[in-house]
């Protein structure tokens, strides 16, 4: 529901800009002691009416039939992972787009993305391909987008995009989505963004099989130093990888360990993960207790 949030907010900026407007032509015409009590007077009233604003458009978007549903796909996938159930509703809202029906590009984005990252990480890389070719190219990669989420969402869709393209031996439009990825978040140095890219620079390298270069991600994945980095899994899984690479299974294990630590007391679909690697790597689990599903609630206020 980021995209009310925006919506509000752009509404508010643009009352507190009128009211300015209002003042200068007040100071004009009239005086500055009374310019300044109406412009006080009319920030101190827009912060309230925004905030009504904003919920009674939430309730509305949440009661609508494409809230409703969206809100039913991200519950289950914030739950359970990625099941079947989700799977279902997703095809569903993507059938309805393709027959001409208007899906919002900030739901239809995570129908797309959370389906094709999940068929990556089960290795049916045509289907995931597939499954991104539904967001329009204009769509995806929008100021308005954008705008909702800092660019996260254009780059987690470049990741699993060039994922797809290099399991599949793609390797021109691979480079090419590798490239546009450094070109457009290459500058960002926050560690959300930084880790992200170099997931995305080790599938690159992977793909041609450079291990100097795997091997200097993987060891700068670890060297992040912010909270963030520090409960994000992706380093221990790149270094995982790696190991398997090298036929140090028991290193790739332990690294695998401190994924589970990390992911354990997290989201559903984070667990998946974890097992859905394990399972790829070849490596045999540990006797873990699994988490309770009942944390994800708080997610859905970032949908």
């Amino acid at each position: 529901m980021k995209r009310m949030h925006v919506l509000v907010y752009g509404l508010l900026v643009l009352l507190v800009m009128l009211a300015g407007v209002f003042v200068y032509l007040i100071v004009r015409f009239f005086n500055d002691k009374a310019a300044l009590t109406i412009f006080c007077v009319f920030c101190v009233l827009s912060f309230p009416v925004a905030f009504v604003l904003m919920k009674v458009m939430l309730r509305q978007e949440k009661n609508s039939s494409a809230g409703s549903r969206y809100l039913e796909f991200r519950n289950e996938y914030l739950t359970n992972g990625y099941t079947e159930k989700a799977y279902a509703i997703a095809e569903e809202v993507i059938r309805d787009h393709s027959y001409g029906f208007k899906v919002s590009i900030a739901y239809l984005k995570d129908y797309v993305m959370f389906t094709a990252d999940y068929l990556n990480q089960i290795e049916d890389f045509e289907n995931a391909y597939r499954y991104l070719t539904v967001l329009e190219p204009k769509e995806i990669r929008s100021k308005s987008l954008q705008l909702l989420d800092k660019g996260v969402s254009l780059l987690v869709y470049l990741g699993i995009r060039l994922t797809s393209l290099a399991r599949m031996g793609r390797e021109n439009e691979a480079r090419e989505t590798w490239e546009e990825a450094h070109k457009r978040f290459g500058s960002r140095t926050d560690d959300a963004f930084r880790l992200m890219l170099d997931a995305i620079d080790f599938e690159y390298y992977l793909m041609l099989k450079d291990h100097d270069q795997m091997e200097k991600i993987a060891a700068r994945s670890l060297t992040y130093t912010s909270e963030y980095a520090k409960q994000n899994p992706a380093p221990f899984m790149i270094n995982a990888e790696l190991c398997v690479l090298d036929g140090k299974k028991e290193e790739a294990a332990a690294f695998m360990e401190r994924v589970w630590e990390a992911v354990k007391n997290s989201s559903a679909p984070m667990v998946q993960t974890y097992h859905l690697q394990m399972k790829r790597l070849g490596l045999e689990e540990p006797a873990h207790e699994e988490p309770k599903a009942e944390q994800q609630d708080e997610q859905l206020h970032d949908a």
